[in-house]
């Protein structure tokens, strides 16, 4: 007379490893309890007990398991559903059936993968606020991927396996007139890594990287001679007439006339 205490786990994308125990206390007529480690399916059977004794089950702590999430404990006697906990009476030339059943899924994972924000500083020059820029992925070795985004935008690539590696670049930077641009400079989680980016994927983790460029004003560089004023440069050959060199000329030319109109005189 008693009771047959069966341990049932089942499993939804995930392994229990082999051997774990699970602790079950029952207290027979308000004694002091009892507890016990079962493995699941080996029952542990209990028949020296009196007729007419009130038996009480409760489930103790569940075992912790990587990326396991247990589901509420149900107890069942003789195939009838009754909770989280049981009691039963004991009957004369009977044991009886109690299984506890748990399940363990599979903890969600949040997603795993990076995330690039493009950011344009411009000094002494205008960037067209359309203008788009190609950034260029590549997971473990898998094709490379190139997206295009703005300034201010982002693109998000998650859903990737942990452990993977993926590097970042910078393709060719557009072709503005007026504009110069400086060396890529891309950060991971706000660290420098200088005109590329290499990391690997974490758990749980969004990596987040910034691909930053700066734009300036291209230098104007002079000819040949400094840069033209006008009114004084010759047309031809582009040469500057010096003022003083003019005057002079103006002098001589008068000095001319003065000479002709005395010898006419004469």
């Amino acid at each position: 007379m008693g009771f047959e205490l069966t341990k049932i786990v089942e499993t939804n994308g995930v392994e229990i490893p082999a051997g774990t125990t699970y602790s079950v206390t029952y207290t027979v007529d308000g004694e002091d309890p009892v507890t016990v480690d079962l493995l699941s399916g080996d029952p542990l059977i209990i028949d020296d007990l009196n007729p007419g004794s009130v038996v009480t089950f409760v489930e103790g702590a569940l075992p912790v398991i990587d990326n396991a999430l247990w589901a509420t404990p149900s107890f069942s006697v003789d195939g009838e559903t009754i909770g989280e906990t049981a009691t039963i009476t004991v009957e004369e030339s009977t044991l009886a059936s109690v299984e506890l059943t748990n399940t363990a899924s599979a903890i969600p994972l949040e997603p795993a993968g990076f995330s690039v924000t493009k950011v344009v500083e411009t000094t002494g020059v205008q960037v067209p606020s359309t203008t788009t820029y190609p950034v260029t992925y590549t997971i473990d070795d898998a094709a490379p991927v190139t997206i295009d985004i703005e300034a201010g935008e982002s693109f998000v690539v998650d859903d990737i396996a942990v452990g993977a590696q993926v590097s970042i670049t910078e393709s060719a930077s557009p072709v503005i007139a007026g504009v110069t641009w400086a060396q890529p400079a891309l950060s991971i989680e706000g660290a420098a890594s200088g005109t590329s980016a290499s990391f690997m994927v974490q758990l749980d983790t969004v990596t987040e990287v910034t691909l930053t460029n700066s734009a300036s004003a291209t230098p104007v560089i002079a000819g040949p001679g400094g840069t033209p004023s006008s009114g004084n440069s010759l047309a031809a050959t582009g040469a500057t007439i010096d003022p003083s060199l003019l005057g002079a000329a103006a002098l001589l030319v008068l000095a001319g006339f003065v000479l002709a109109a005395r010898r006419r005189r004469v």
